[in-house]
């Protein structure tokens, strides 16, 4: 097992607010998740994720291209 900090920042959208990208990668890790490949938990400023390192890559990189799926012109994913 492997565990990955992940913060996925939203640049060049039209608002300030950037509630609805979270949203959006909180419900993304949820259906991850429900097939038991990960375990994942929010916090103030990343995303704390376990599982085998080839799925921590997949899940990382679909939470990343999320937020372009929803306008996002840049995303910084560290």
């Amino acid at each position: 097992m492997a565990i990955a900090e992940v913060t996925v920042i939203p640049v060049g959208t039209d608002t300030t607010s950037l509630s609805a990208y979270v949203a959006q990668i909180q419900v993304y890790l949820q259906e991850e998740s429900k097939h038991g490949r990960i375990a994942f938990e929010l916090t103030a400023m990343s995303t704390i994720i376990e599982g085998e390192l080839d799925e921590l890559f997949r899940v990382i990189r679909g939470m990343h291209e999320l937020p372009f799926n929803a306008g996002a012109e840049r995303v910084c994913t560290s």
